[in-house]
């Protein structure tokens, strides 16, 4: 019966493993932005945040004039 105790080394068959050595390839931004334009995407550039109206206390109640 094996030793159950003894417990396995999660970390020992690392060295198989090696880095990729080609690149990931870039993506072509002119690209992205026509297809984005083509197809009504959002920019990829953060948006100016729009103040909106704050509602008046008493809002509610016309004035008198």
């Amino acid at each position: 019966m094996p030793d159950l105790t003894k417990r396995v080394d999660a970390f020992a068959n690392l060295n198989k493993f090696k880095p990729k050595t080609v690149p990931n390839p870039k993506a072509n931004n002119d690209d992205i932005e026509k297809i984005s334009i083509d197809n009504g995407f959002p920019s990829r550039e953060p948006q100016e945040p729009k103040l909106q109206k704050r509602a008046r206390f008493n809002s509610g109640e016309k004035k008198d004039s």
